[in-house]
């Protein structure tokens, strides 16, 4: 499988602290890899590193064959606002606007007319099931069709890799059920491969693979990881 995304000997240090050390991951096209690991250990630490949101004290991460740390900002931005899509624990939705048009976003970033680009963030929310909600905002959603649209914002426009941080920790079963199945189904459609950071090992062990951090090391990998 090539690699999208392959990071080498990744160490960030905070202080004296290490949270992440020495870290090396491979990630293919496609491929869906959970993170996990107690509070603490370099997950979120690892995916901002892995996204170019954090440049590493140490080692790289390139995307395809590029290496990010190289990059400028403005080449890291761009990356950023085509090649990837993020999901985060509380949807980090804009609050004044719209679901559409938060959704429509991405698109709008890319230079795709205002038109356009609300008419494929309808056809996305319609996808996940909530297309009569599109010109509801924030507000006046619930957390589980919050996170339904920040994975609509999320896959949008396409990318290359999804970063998706805690997306179910503040969701009720069902609907954290609900949104990872969707997260799955919406990249596994559009081809994108998925790095879920997430403290839940029953959700963990239904990814492709699995990476187990503690204290920022990698301590175990594979295709499954123990429920519990």
């Amino acid at each position: 499988m090539t690699p999208v995304l392959q990071a080498r000997a990744l160490r960030v240090n905070y202080g004296p602290a290490v949270a992440v050390a020495g870290v090396d991951l491979s990630i293919g096209s496609g491929e869906v890899v959970g993170v996990v690991g107690a509070s603490g250990s370099g997950k979120t630490t690892l995916l901002h590193c892995l996204s170019g949101l954090l440049t590493a004290d140490s080692g790289s991460v390139h995307f395809r064959d590029r290496p990010i740390e190289d990059m400028t900002e403005r080449q890291r931005d761009e990356l950023r606002r085509s090649h990837f899509g993020f999901v985060f624990q509380f949807g980090d939705l804009v609050p004044e606007l719209t679901l559409v048009e938060n959704v429509s976003l991405p698109l709008r970033l890319q230079g795709v007319r205002a038109a356009r680009a609300r008419e494929r963030a309808a056809e996305q929310l319609e996808a996940l099931g909530i297309g009569h909600l599109g010109p509801r905002t924030v507000g006046e959603v619930s957390g589980g069709e919050l996170q339904r649209a920040a994975i609509a914002r999320a896959v949008v426009h396409r990318p290359d890799v999804v970063f998706a941080d805690e997306p179910t920790g503040a969701l009720d079963d069902r609907n954290s059920e609900a949104v990872f199945e969707l997260l799955l189904q919406q990249a596994r459609t559009n081809g994108a491969a998925v790095v879920l950071v997430t403290h839940d090992r029953h959700l963990a062990a239904r990814t492709d693979r699995t990476v187990v951090l503690a204290n920022g090391r990698v301590v175990g990998a594979g295709a499954e990881v123990e429920a519990g």
